[in-house]
């Protein structure tokens, strides 16, 4: 059997072929608000690191637990009382750019440190959920891909239930939603 050309190039995709990354980039390109969520994201990201490289290690550029007890909540853009400080206890920027706050510390300072420490926890938050979800999605595959391997589905069932949340101090109600969660049964629980 011959084919000819025409043949063949009907076979063919028509469209150039994208990989998958160009086709997210070419989706995201077209989303304002995701451009503007990553450049908020961008902005905090250096936000943290440079306020990390500023307030940490033994001689800090702005120290946030520095305690300036006679500065205590001053306003924003207070100027030091210098008279009242010894010289290293002057801010770096000559002035409270934030104010102080009951102890004297930099509030701005303060905040700088606190950027990093929030950005670490939100990773650390996201890192964890991924993990639980690919655990969760590797049990549930290998529980529910063979139906009748176990049991049948009321063994499986009791096997997610039981295995999944084994810690029995766990209120009925919260074990009984999950386990309809889990097993995709509806239905009503009155506690």
């Amino acid at each position: 059997m011959n084919l000819n050309d025409s043949e063949i190039l009907l076979d063919e995709p028509l469209a150039p072929r994208r990989t998958r990354l160009q086709e997210f980039w070419r989706l995201f390109k077209r989303n304002r608000l995701a451009i503007a969520g990553l450049a908020f994201f961008i902005i905090f990201f250096c936000t943290a690191i440079i306020g990390l490289a500023l307030t940490a290690g033994t001689n800090p550029v702005f120290d946030p637990s520095l305690v300036r007890l006679q500065e205590k909540l001053l306003p924003p853009l207070a100027k030091p009382n210098l008279d009242t400080l010894l010289p290293k206890e002057i801010p770096t920027l000559g002035l409270y750019l934030f104010g102080t706050d009951e102890l004297g510390r930099d509030v701005f300072a303060r905040m700088l440190q606190g950027a990093w420490v929030s950005l670490t926890v939100g990773f650390v938050a996201v890192g964890m959920s991924g993990y639980y979800r690919y655990i969760y999605g590797r049990y549930r595959r290998l529980l529910w891909t063979a139906p009748h391997s176990r049991g049948g589905a009321d063994h499986r069932r009791f096997f997610l239930f039981g295995s999944v949340i084994p810690d029995y101090r766990i209120h009925f109600c919260e074990r009984y939603f999950f386990y309809l969660r889990c097993c995709g049964d509806t239905g009503v629980v009155l506690c």
